[in-house]
């Protein structure tokens, strides 16, 4: 004989609509909100009626935040470029930079989402850069190949547009 399950079927549609309403929501919320409402259970039961409905815990995506303006600019950038030959992207170099966080998190955090739902706005954290005590990496690629990967500690004075002017003229030869 099975054991009836704590949760009624409309306790379990409610557990999933808190998740979906608030993917970052956590087990113990869940389940004191359930208490509150006379249906004691505990975590891990909040856990298998999320995964029975196929839900999973994944680590929330993290996307650059971009502006409208930004946007727009890269767009228009695309169209521009988009027709030219080959002789012309020969002479292009590629550059970009990341920055690590050396006293805090990157700020992983975990959400309930579906499968194939990552990219969804609720599922993402913004991204925002020069947040003090990091370490910034360079690099750079033509189609020539891959130029050098550059460490960089202090970007204090002046900003990345600066930097990649610096870095550029140090380490890149003019094609």
């Amino acid at each position: 004989m099975v054991r009836p399950t704590k949760t009624a079927a409309a306790d379990g549609r409610n557990i999933v609509r808190v998740v979906k309403k608030d993917p970052k929501t956590v087990f113990s919320d869940i389940s004191n909100n359930l208490q509150r409402a006379a249906v004691k259970v505990s975590q891990s039961t909040v856990h298998r009626r999320l995964h029975e409905q196929k839900n999973r815990g994944y680590t929330r995506r993290c996307k650059p935040l971009i502006s409208k303006k930004n946007m727009k600019a890269r767009l228009e950038f695309a169209m521009k470029y988009r027709d030219e030959a080959q002789k012309f992207w020969d002479r292009v170099l590629w550059t970009d930079e990341t920055k690590r966080n050396l006293y805090q998190s990157n700020g992983k955090a975990k959400v309930w989402r579906k499968k194939g739902s990552a990219h969804d706005p609720k599922h993402t954290s913004s991204s925002v850069k020069h947040s003090g005590g990091n370490i910034i990496a360079w690099a750079c690629t033509a189609s020539s190949g891959m130029g050098s990967l550059i460490y960089i500690a202090d970007v204090t004075h002046g900003g990345s547009s600066k930097m990649n002017s610096e870095v550029s003229e140090t380490f890149c030869l003019p094609i």
